[in-house]
């Protein structure tokens, strides 16, 4: 959905993964782009940017999704679907559709399999009293859904969707040109240009890779290439005008140092970078057993501010369970051994000196005259 910002009154949208709206404040900047770094195999960027889909698709948004590697519609058809339970009403500061409220309810079955199963395991004693992060799915259902990833959504017949495939367009000279062509007859049709109450939101998968160059450029280091950061320029000037936001996969793993990375940075409000621990030492290191991947946070916009909002952590983890992705602080794992945990049952043995002798000496005692041998230690 779509509120005010409780942090700055700026409207903002929900990404689709609650715990992310509550760690940038409160949801997505309408008018905003959101980069992100994707992981070496590209699995975790492509969740997130399947559940932002998600999210517009559920709140009645319009989606525009473009890609080079993967067929955009396709990508449509493996949208994850809603949790058991969560309600489909939506409230948009900007945009109310009285036939929004019944989307993607077809394709959802009741599953009552797992069903509170996080709030019922058991924690270590030393982290009873730790302070809970915050969840926007429970301080409002209506803004932000919870979705289920064994799942699949249906995306209605009257939510406006348009697919680009970057790959059929590389025989063009610009594909980048193209694709916000196609971008302006997209607003323009179904009238989401400036004034309009409608939400756009737009999923680019994959922006800068080699696919998305043209047939005559193959080869050739586009590393912040010019045409790319031309892209990125209009497209933000574009959703400033819009009432829209984007959130961009960009594979940084593939560009030659660092020049590429600190210009598109600029060009961004929100810039993340997932890295994930597959096929990586930190794989093996038994301080993440409980994560698949690190979250970094490379930059947050200043809206109605000064400086962005600050974050009571600067170490953030993702973990990918069967049904739902999640975004949490990094903790150390309680210290479970069998040192720390067994109670001292031995029982408390003298200390002897090695350096010393022990010797038996007789003392007579008694009134007898008996003699008894006792062990004296030097």
């Amino acid at each position: 959905g779509c509120r005010p910002s409780p942090s700055n009154g700026h409207p903002v949208l929900a990404s689709g993964v609650p715990s992310l709206d509550n760690l940038l404040g409160g949801g997505l900047h309408i008018g905003s782009c959101m980069l992100v770094e994707e992981d070496e195999f590209g699995s975790y960027s492509r969740i997130l940017l399947n559940l932002f889909a998600a999210e517009g698709v559920v709140s009645g948004h319009s989606l525009f999704v473009a890609s080079a590697s993967e067929d955009p519609a396709r990508m449509l058809e493996q949208l994850p679907g809603l949790a058991a339970g969560t309600s489909t009403v939506q409230t948009s500061a900007l945009a109310t559709d009285s036939n929004a409220g019944n989307t993607a309810m077809g394709s959802i079955r009741e599953d009552d399999e797992e069903a509170g199963d996080e709030d019922s395991l058991k924690i270590a004693w030393r982290y009873e009293n730790k302070a809970k992060s915050t969840n926007t799915a429970t301080q409002s259902g209506r803004f932000s859904h919870t979705f289920d990833l064994s799942r699949t959504l249906e995306v209605p017949s009257s939510t406006a969707v348009a697919t680009f495939d970057g790959l059929s367009q590389s025989s063009s000279a610009n594909v980048y040109s193209v694709l916000l062509q196609a971008l302006d007859q997209f607003v323009e049709k179904h009238a989401l240009g400036s004034g309009s109450t409608g939400v756009l939101r737009l999923c680019l998968h994959g922006i800068g890779s080699p696919l998305w160059q043209t047939t005559s450029d193959r080869g050739k280091v586009t590393d912040g290439s010019a045409r790319l950061l031309q892209f990125l320029y209009a497209l933000a000037a574009r959703l400033h005008r819009w009432s829209a936001t984007a959130l961009i996969t960009v594979p940084s793993h593939l560009w030659t140092g660092t020049a590429a990375r600190q210009r598109v940075k600029q060009l961004a409000d929100y810039m993340v970078h997932v890295e994930s621990f597959a096929g990586s030492s930190k794989q093996q290191n038994p301080l993440y057993k409980d994560y698949h991947g690190l979250f970094h946070i490379r930059k947050l916009p200043s809206y109605n501010s000064l400086a962005p909002i600050p974050l009571d952590s600067t170490d953030w983890a993702f973990k990918l369970k069967r049904k739902n992705f999640s975004i949490d602080k990094l903790h150390l794992p309680p210290d479970l051994s069998e040192t720390a945990s067994r109670t001292q049952e031995d029982p408390v043995k003298p200390r002897q000196n090695p350096g010393c002798a022990t010797k038996s000496v007789s003392v007579a005692g008694g009134s007898g005259g008996a003699r008894t041998k006792i062990n004296l230690d030097f």
